[in-house]
């Protein structure tokens, strides 16, 4: 298959429309943080107990069906929804794959196991597979660089945009389960808030710093494209930004990276100071993580060109 945390080494969010983005779908959306109550509002049989108890039990499911019917959801997906592949050294590259696993290891509901999946299932060799949201290759130029980005997404929130389609249970193979319409999909990584893939295209989220993995090897150093690798996230933002603004210029980021990959020192000059490029740009640095490196105190000078 093809498609967070140590590093913040991303890739660019895929951007689908101008001016759409996932927050503003995500504002008007009804959060629904327990899959299992999409599930019981289109599987339960309310078979239970007395006919009173029967009949409310249905009243309050019909209920909650239209409710969700009649929304755009947020839900989690599971986190290996994001498969990733190995590096291989002859592409130079990782395979990175979003799939429409929402709860492909299924919920347990009233003795039944049902299977909550993005788009429609498959069944292959008694085995569920699922609509593929996002399949590409990954460029890495050095196994080192592969290796880090692959620590810095090991922890990732898979966040889907979904509405309830017209007949939204499903029975393949002897399996079972709710299929959603996937409408937008962010991966971010919590610990930093970086944006891995999005679409609409996504804004870096609130860092989670009690999400951080705790511990993990340095690199020795930083090297340009460890550096580089890192700022493809906020260089997405950015250029977003200026073809907004319809602006064109060059800027320089003064960077001083501590051995935790934290900012330590920030400056920028060039022709976007005080504009709201400019702003763009330092809001795009807000929280950016580099690798943990051996050395105290890291100092580079970062060119911008734009567009």
């Amino acid at each position: 298959m093809r498609a967070l945390t140590l590093v913040a080494i991303l890739i660019a969010p895929a951007v689908a429309h101008a001016e759409a983005t996932f927050e503003a779908a995500a504002a008007s959306a009804k959060r629904v943080r327990h899959i299992d109550d999409i599930v019981w509002a289109f599987t339960a049989t309310c078979d239970k107990g007395d006919d009173t108890q029967q009949r409310q039990c249905r009243a309050l499911r019909d209920r909650r069906a239209a409710e969700l019917s009649a929304a755009t959801l947020l839900v989690e997906a599971d986190p290996d929804a994001l498969d990733l592949g190995a590096y291989s050294p002859a592409k130079k590259s990782v395979s990175v794959t979003l799939s429409g696993c929402i709860r492909c290891k299924g919920i347990a509901l009233d003795g039944k196991t049902f299977h909550v999946v993005g788009g429609a299932p498959k069944i292959e060799d008694k085995a569920l597979k699922t609509t593929a949201l996002y399949d590409t290759a990954r460029q890495f130029q050095t196994a080192e660089t592969a290796t880090v980005w692959l620590k810095a997404v090991a922890q990732r929130r898979v966040e889907l945009l979904v509405k309830i389609p017209a007949k939204p249970r499903w029975n393949q193979g002897g399996l079972e389960g709710v299929q959603l319409d996937v409408q937008g999909y962010r991966v971010t990584t919590p610990c930093n808030g970086t944006v891995v893939i999005a679409n609409p295209q996504a804004s870096n989220t609130p860092p989670d710093k009690a999400a951080c993995a705790a511990g993990g090897a340095a690199v020795v150093a930083l090297t340009p494209e460890l550096i580089d690798e890192t700022m493809q996230a906020p260089m997405s933002m950015i250029r977003v930004c200026a073809k907004k603004e319809k602006a064109a210029g060059k800027a320089k980021l003064q960077l001083t990276i501590s051995d935790d990959g934290t900012l330590a020192a920030y400056e920028q000059s060039g022709d976007f100071v005080g504009t709201p490029v400019g702003r763009c740009i330092d809001d795009a640095m807000k929280g950016v993580l580099f690798p943990r490196s051996a050395k105290p105190k890291t100092k580079i000078g970062y060119p911008i060109s734009l567009p």
